[in-house]
C-alpha cells in the first residue's frame, strides 16, 4: 500500500465508551462486555472488562440484542452522524483510551506507480483538500453533535477521575509489559516518555481528571 503524503491527519479525541449504566468506579467496568480494540481494548481487559472487537456495523444492534455492554467507536460528530445515540445511555468523556485517531488514504501501490506523473499530482491534491475539509468537519462539529446527544437523551459526562487514574496505572503497566517483550516498543516507548517528561518540564501537562 501507499500512503498519500498528506493525505492524512490526527483526528480529534474518541469518545472513552458508550455504555448501558453509568460510571463511578473503576469497579464498575468489571464483567463488562465491550467493543474495544488495540492498545485500548487490551488496557480495558487489564481491569476486567471483557473485550470483543466487532466491525462498527455490527455495534448497533450488538447493544440491541444485549450481545455487549457498551463500546468504542470515535469521535461525537463521527458517532452521532452513525445514529449511536439509540444505543447506550451513558457517554463518557476523556482522552485518556485514545488522545487522538489517525486518518490516512492509501491507495495500492502498484496501482499508483502506473499512474502518469500528472494524475499522481491530482491524486495527492485532492487527498490533501480532502484531508483538511474532513479535519474541519470533525472538530468543527463535536460540540455540535455532544449536544445533539444531550438533547437526544443521552447523559454525557466526563470520566470519572478514579477511573481514569485506573486506566493510566494500567496502560503503563501494559507498555511496560510490551516494552519487555519487544525491543523496538522498549525503544518507542522510552522516547514518548522521554518526550512527556520534556514537555511537562516546560509546558506543564494538562490534568484531564479535573472538573
Amino acid at each position: 500500500m501507499y500512503d498519500i503524503k498528506g493525505a492524512g491527519f490526527h483526528g480529534p479525541p474518541e469518545i472513552f465508551g458508550h455504555f448501558d449504566k453509568e460510571l463511578k468506579v473503576p469497579g464498575d467496568l468489571d464483567g463488562l462486555k465491550m467493543r474495544c480494540s488495540g492498545d485500548g481494548g487490551a488496557v480495558l481487559a487489564r481491569m476486567g472488562v471483557g473485550s470483543v472487537f466487532m466491525p462498527l456495523g455490527e455495534i448497533f444492534e450488538s447493544m440491541q440484542r444485549g450481545v455487549i455492554d457498551a463500546f468504542e467507536c470515535s469521535s461525537p460528530r463521527f458517532d452521532w452522524q452513525m445514529g449511536l445515540n439509540e444505543v447506550g445511555k451513558y457517554l463518557y468523556l476523556s482522552p485518556c483510551r485514545a488522545p487522538t485517531e489517525v486518518y490516512q488514504l492509501l491507495v495500492k501501490r502498484s496501482k499508483f506507480e502506473a499512474l502518469p506523473d500528472d494524475l499522481k499530482v491530482i491524486i495527492e491534491d485532492c487527498g490533501r483538500s480532502e484531508a483538511i475539509r474532513y479535519y474541519g468537519i470533525l472538530t468543527g462539529g463535536d460540540k455540535e453533535a455532544l449536544q445533539n446527544f444531550v438533547d437526544y437523551g443521552n447523559i454525557v459526562q466526563k470520566l470519572p477521575p478514579e477511573i481514569e487514574a485506573a486506566f493510566k496505572v494500567e496502560a503503563d503497566a501494559y507498555m511496560d509489559d510490551q516494552a519487555a517483550k519487544y525491543p523496538e516498543a522498549k525503544s518507542v516507548l522510552e522516547s514518548q516518555r522521554a518526550f512527556t517528561e520534556t514537555w511537562d518540564e516546560l509546558y506543564g501537562l494538562v490534568d484531564w481528571a479535573k472538573p
